[in-house]
C-alpha cells in the first residue's frame, strides 16, 4: 500500500481498495479517472501517462479525473 506520495497531494492521494503488487513503484491517474500502477517512473502525454515500453503496469481502478496531470505519486515500501 501506499505509505507516503512525493508529487500528490496528501488529502487527494489514491489509496487503491485492493492490494497494489509489490512490483508497482509509482501510481498515476489518467484523464478518463484510470488508476494506473508502474513498475517505473512514467512518462506523461496529452490524456494520461505511459511507461515508455520499459516497465511493466495495471490498471488499479478508476475515481473522479480531478487535476490528473498532477497525479503522480511513488509508493514507499518501508
Amino acid at each position: 500500500m501506499c505509505d507516503r506520495a512525493e508529487h500528490f497531494p496528501e488529502t487527494e492521494r489514491y489509496i487503491p481498495d485492493q492490494p497494489v503488487p509489490d512490483w508497482v513503484q509509482w501510481l498515476a491517474q489518467d484523464s478518463s479517472g484510470a488508476w494506473w500502477g508502474y513498475s517505473v517512473e512514467p512518462l506523461r502525454n496529452d490524456s494520461g501517462w505511459y511507461e515508455n515500453e520499459v516497465g511493466d503496469y495495471i490498471l488499479l481502478g478508476t475515481s473522479a479525473a480531478l487535476d490528473w496531470p498532477n497525479s503522480l505519486q511513488r509508493i514507499n515500501r518501508y
